[in-house]
This record gives C-alpha cells, sequence and structure tokens, in this order.
C-alpha cells in the first residue's frame, strides 16, 4: 500500500545518506592520515636538513678559528757552504749550491714557536700542510715529513696543542741532503730540488695549514748581515 512505499522510500534516502556520510568520513580519515605523513616527512627533512646546516657551520667555523698563531720565527744552523765537495777552507762543500760564487752563507734552519688560536680546537700538528715558496721554487710537505722536526716547549704531547698555553717549535731543515761527518749518507736524509739553505737577503713563504683548512702565511727575511758566526738570527 501507499504507507509501505512511503516507508521503504524513506529508509533508502536514509541508507543512501549514511553511506555518503561514512564516505565522507573515510575521505576526512585518509586526509587526515596523508597529512600526518606529510607533516612527518617535513619534521623529518627539517631535522636533517638543521643537521647539516650545523655540521656546515662547525666546518666553516674550525676552517676560520681552528688555524696555528706563530708566535716568533727565528734561524739556526747558520753555515758557510761551497760549491767545492772538497773544500779544504772549513766550509761545507756540497757541489748542489752554484749560486754564482764558490762559497755563500745559509741559514739550514728555520724554527716556529707556535700555539693555537683563541678559540681555536685542539690542533695536531703531524698533520699540518706546509706550502713552502722559496728562491728555488715551491713545495709541499706535511708536517710529518723528515724535513720538519717538533718540539714541545710548554704544555704540548704528542704533537698535539690542546689547551691556550701550550707551546711548541716548528723546525724546518732546508738543507735536505745533509751527510755526516764520515761522509756517509744519513738514514734519515732526503731529496729535494726547491729546499735549500736561505742566503742573506733571500725570502721565503712558509703557509701552514691545519686539518680543518685554517692557514696563516708567515714571510721571512734573512738579514743581509748575517754571517757564519750568528747563532741564531731573528725572523
Amino acid at each position: 500500500d501507499g504507507v509501505a512505499l512511503m516507508d521503504a522510500a524513506k529508509f533508502i534516502s536514509q541508507s543512501r545518506r549514511a553511506q555518503v556520510g561514512i564516505g565522507t568520513l573515510i575521505v576526512f580519515i585518509a586526509m587526515v592520515l596523508v597529512a600526518a605523513i606529510a607533516a612527518g616527512v617535513l619534521v623529518d627533512t627539517a631535522g636533517v636538513l638543521q643537521d647539516q646546516a650545523q655540521d656546515t657551520g662547525q666546518q666553516s667555523s674550525a676552517q676560520v678559528t681552528d688555524r696555528l698563531n706563530v708566535i716568533s720565527i727565528y734561524g739556526s744552523g747558520i753555515n758557510e757552504y761551497d760549491t767545492d765537495a772538497d773544500a779544504t777552507d772549513g766550509s761545507t762543500g756540497d757541489p748542489r749550491y752554484t749560486t754564482g760564487g764558490s762559497e755563500f752563507t745559509g741559514v739550514e734552519d728555520i724554527n716556529f714557536i707556535v700555539k693555537k688560536d683563541p678559540g681555536a680546537g685542539s690542533i695536531q700538528m703531524d698533520k699540518v700542510t706546509l706550502n713552502y715558496l722559496g728562491p728555488e721554487g715551491a713545495e709541499q710537505i706535511v708536517l710529518s715529513d723528515k724535513a720538519v722536526t717538533i718540539d714541545s716547549i710548554d704544555g704540548a704531547s704528542n704533537d698535539i696543542l690542546s689547551d691556550s698555553s701550550d707551546r711548541a717549535k716548528i723546525s724546518v731543515n732546508l738543507n735536505p741532503e745533509a751527510v755526516d761527518t764520515g761522509g756517509t749518507a744519513d738514514p734519515d736524509a732526503w731529496s729535494s730540488d726547491v729546499f735549500k739553505p736561505l742566503e742573506p737577503g733571500q725570502t721565503a713563504t712558509f703557509e701552514f695549514t691545519t686539518e680543518a683548512g685554517a692557514t696563516v702565511s708567515k714571510t721571512v727575511n734573512i738579514p743581509p748581515t748575517t754571517t757564519s758566526n750568528d747563532n741564531n738570527v731573528m725572523l
């Protein structure tokens, strides 16, 4: 009858509205889940970017602050050299040295008294790189090379400057093919076409770069009045 038909139609309408409501709820829940996942991804990405930014900032800071501070420089091992290997006049005979004269005065060792810069972290000195530019050309070595001696003066141990009060001496030998008094090659000797004792009036540049990438450069000038009678010469 008519009443039954109306009730059936009403039931169908309510069922359809219920289905639409459930569908809308499902879509809403899905949107919430997608938004939550997206938010999680954004948070993770932000965290990664923040970590990368911090690492980059620390590296940049180290490149600026983790440098050596050179307090003073002096030359030692001042000798007379002769281009005649059989020299008998008391000079050091060495046929490598042909500078236009038979003899010349040379400073073998350049010594740097160093500490770490204010605000710098610990500096492992035997991992520091030295770029040398002298009258004979350029050469790069590491401070663990045979040409270099590192001595602790105050506080530094194991070639590490860890405190602002630590002091050390870096000695760079510029006479690589040294021989002992018996004429036998020194087992610690090394060869170089660039390193050579600096003569009075000559200039050389020493650039020290720490493992972090911080650089300090020093130019030394050998006083024209330097003689072999000088034990040391301030540079």
